[in-house]
C-alpha cells in the first residue's frame, strides 16, 4: 500500500471523526434542547405538582404549604413526596425514541391516553410533559407541542402514576406511649373493662392489671400496636363506601398527661390477623 493510499485512508477517518463530533453537538443528537428541564424544575424545590390522567377524576395534585404536603386537600405521605423529589432530581431525558406523531399511539404518549405532569404553579407550570408507556430504555416522555418522544429512567418517574389513595398519609393516629399512664380495655364478651396501670417506680416500666402484676411484655406489645394506627383503606367521605369498610372504634381508652388527640372513629378496612 502506497503512502498516498495511507494518507487518503487517514484523511477519510479524520473526516468521519469530525462529522461524528459535529453531529453530537447538534440538537438532533438524540437528546432534546434543554434535555434536563425536569431536573431544572425541581432543582430549587417546588410547591405544586399536578398529575392528570386520561380520566380527569384521577387527577392528583401535591401541594406544599408551611412545610406540610397535601394531596387533593388531604394530608400526604411526606416520605413518598420526598422519594418523588429525589427521583425527579435524577429524571434526565435520555435517548430520542421517535420523532413522528404517528408513533404516539403505539408508545402510549397521545394527549388522550398519556398522563400529563405539570411542575410549578397552576396555569403557569415550570415544565409540562406527557408520560406514556415504557421500553428497555425507560418510560416514554413527550414535551408538548413537540412530537419528539424521549426515554426517562423508570425509577425516576414511577411515583407519578400513583393514585390519590396511594399518596395519602395512612397514619390516622399517633400516640406517645411513654405518656400513657392507664389503659382501659373492653372485650366484646366482657360486661366491664379491665384496667392496666403503669407503675410509679422503676421508671414506669412495670404494669398492673386491676391491681395485680401484669405481663409487661404483653402490655408493651399492645402499646407498640397502637403507637401508630394505620388505615388500610380510607374514603374521602364521612361514610364508608362498602360493607367491609365499617366505622371502627379504638378498643382501648388511653389516659395520659396531656391526653392524646385520638379520633373516636374512622373508615378503615380491618387489618388481617
Amino acid at each position: 500500500m502506497s503512502s498516498r493510499h495511507l494518507k487518503a485512508i487517514f484523511a477519510a477517518l479524520a473526516v468521519l471523526v469530525l462529522a461524528y463530533a459535529i453531529l453530537r453537538l447538534l440538537p438532533g443528537d438524540g437528546r432534546r434542547s434543554g434535555a434536563d428541564d425536569i431536573v431544572a424544575a425541581v432543582a430549587d424545590g417546588f410547591d405544586v405538582i399536578r398529575m392528570v390522567g386520561p380520566d380527569a377524576a384521577d387527577s392528583v395534585q401535591l401541594a406544599e404549604k408551611d412545610g406540610a404536603w397535601t394531596v387533593n386537600g388531604y394530608p400526604a405521605d411526606t416520605g413518598l413526596v420526598r422519594e418523588l423529589v429525589e427521583g425527579l432530581d435524577t429524571a434526565r431525558v435520555g435517548r430520542l425514541v421517535a420523532r413522528s406523531a404517528s408513533t404516539h399511539a403505539r408508545l402510549g404518549i397521545e394527549e388522550e391516553s398519556a398522563r400529563r405532569v405539570e411542575i410549578g404553579p397552576a396555569g403557569d407550570p415550570v415544565v409540562t410533559f406527557l408520560l406514556g408507556g415504557g421500553g428497555p430504555d425507560g418510560r416514554y416522555a413527550r414535551f408538548p407541542p413537540s412530537d419528539e418522544v424521549f426515554a426517562v429512567p423508570t425509577a425516576s418517574v414511577r411515583l407519578l402514576t400513583n393514585s390519590v389513595e396511594e399518596w395519602r398519609d395512612r397514619i390516622v393516629v399517633a400516640v406517645d406511649t411513654l405518656a400513657i399512664r392507664r389503659i382501659a380495655v373492653r372485650r366484646n364478651d366482657q360486661p366491664a373493662p379491665v384496667f392496666l396501670a403503669r407503675g410509679t417506680g422503676d421508671s414506669g416500666a412495670s404494669w398492673t392489671l386491676d391491681g395485680s402484676a401484669a405481663d409487661t411484655a404483653a402490655v408493651q406489645a399492645l402499646l407498640r400496636e397502637y403507637s401508630q394506627s394505620i388505615s388500610a383503606a380510607r374514603t374521602p367521605s364521612s361514610r364508608c363506601s362498602t360493607p367491609t369498610h365499617r366505622i371502627h372504634r379504638l378498643p382501648c381508652r388511653f389516659s395520659s398527661s396531656p391526653p392524646p388527640t385520638v379520633p373516636t372513629s374512622w373508615c378503615a378496612a380491618p387489618t388481617p390477623r
